[in-house]
């Protein structure tokens, strides 16, 4: 006999408040990380860095702390409350942000790979076992690939609209306090999307139930 399948179907995670609101906070955090790595050689270049030592020394630099930083990350999933730890994520992302509008040394340089790198690290590592204690496994790589659509509208956006402000100011600068400042906002969402699964209904379900009929979808 088939068992019980434990999670939400497309259908009713559409209809959750949690699924809009974690989406809605995911989308404001990709704003300004999806475009970081698109605009900060163009933007130290711009501060007045050489564009050789930049492109070499972040190189190294993001390989070295993201093989570190990573897998630290995954360690940490396994062993905290993601729903509270994600909060976190917003605050590191958006402090790192808004030192990388305001950076002059290379030492502060140093300093925003850390931050960026321990937030990035750890939205890749939490987010699955977000959606999983949110939705459950029935539905989990639709309802997580449904989530992350919003980061390719972020990863859309934010390029033009850092073009934009650069244009108008002659600086990136601009643009990274700006979503800086959005990564921040995006708490609000997801302490609101927390509130929202703890009313939810992940328990098991049987196949049939959580079956895609037509209503469900």
């Amino acid at each position: 006999a088939a068992q019980a399948v434990a999670g939400m179907s497309i259908g009713q995670a559409l209809r959750s408040p949690a699924f809009w609101l974690i989406s809605s906070a995911i989308g404001l955090l990709g704003l300004g990380q999806n475009t970081m790595r698109i605009l900060i050689i163009p933007h130290l270049q711009n501060v007045g860095f050489s564009r050789e030592a930049v492109s070499t020394t972040l190189a190294i630099i993001f390989l070295a702390v993201g093989v570190t930083i990573r897998p630290m990350m995954g360690w940490v999933a396994d062993h905290v409350d993601v729903k509270k730890a994600y909060l976190a994520v917003f605050l590191v992302e958006g402090i790192s942000l808004l030192l990388l509008g305001n950076v002059h040394h290379l030492w502060q340089v140093l300093v925003f790979v850390l931050l960026f790198e321990a937030g990035f690290g750890a939205h890749h590592a939490f987010f699955g076992v977000l959606i999983a204690q949110g939705f459950g496994v029935n539905r989990f790589a639709t309802i997580s690939g449904l989530m992350r659509t919003v980061g390719i509208v972020s990863g859309v956006v934010g390029p033009l609209m850092g073009g934009a402000m650069f244009d108008i100011t002659g600086s990136y600068r601009l643009f990274f306090i700006v979503t800086g400042v959005i990564s921040l906002v995006g708490i609000v969402p997801m302490l609101l999307a927390q509130r929202a699964m703890r009313g939810s209904d992940t328990g098991p379900r049987t196949p049939e139930s959580t079956s895609d009929t037509p209503a469900s979808r």
